[in-house]
């Protein structure tokens, strides 16, 4: 005796190429999983206990990508005094909801001197009146909900009368010394 029963189908995994479902019978404690799916529309006969059942399954392509970085400066250099700016473009889909900023690993915490945006993917991260205890290795964190991914940007604050010292200058001392 063939019965029509509706199931749910949870995406558990999506990858690119590959989406793991796990597929729930309604008023049946029967369980399928699968990692071959093409999007369309399938008929499934699970035999249960002499019960065959006819299932017709429709996906939906969902597109997800991991949070991304665009306009990251490879550093930044700042005499002391002045404010730190530090712009970048964050993407990903869906869009990222959870991004906040480290500095050497810590948890940037807003206060007076310290402002942070993010909206509609560009994130900005301003330190007003840096000293040099603001250098360090600062770090964009970025999560949706297909996963997680960091950008990293080496800050040098220099004393207001220090010229920061550019690659040029060292490799003409390499060269001339």
């Amino acid at each position: 005796m063939k019965k029509e029963r509706q199931f749910l189908c949870f995406l558990i995994v999506m990858y690119p190429l590959k989406i793991s479902c796990l597929l729930y019978a309604l008023l049946t404690d029967y369980w399928v999983e699968t990692d071959d799916f093409h999007f369309g529309l399938y008929k499934y006969c699970v035999d249960n206990t002499s019960t065959c059942l006819d299932v017709t399954i429709q996906l939906q392509t969902i597109e997800a990508e991991l949070p991304s970085f665009n306009n990251v400066p490879n550093s930044l250099n700042i005499k002391s005094g002045l404010t730190l700016e530090i712009a970048i473009n964050v993407c990903g889909y869906p869009k990222p909801k959870n991004v906040c900023w480290f500095k050497d690993g810590k948890v940037i915490e807003r206060s007076r001197s310290v402002i942070m945006q993010y909206m509609e993917g560009d994130c900005r991260l301003l330190i007003h009146d840096t000293v040099q205890a603001d250098s360090g290795m600062y770090e964009c964190y970025a999560e949706n909900a297909h996963g997680n991914n960091r950008c990293k940007i080496p800050v040098k604050v220099t004393k207001d009368d220090q010229e920061p010292i550019s690659c040029t200058q060292v490799l003409i001392g390499v060269i001339e010394g």
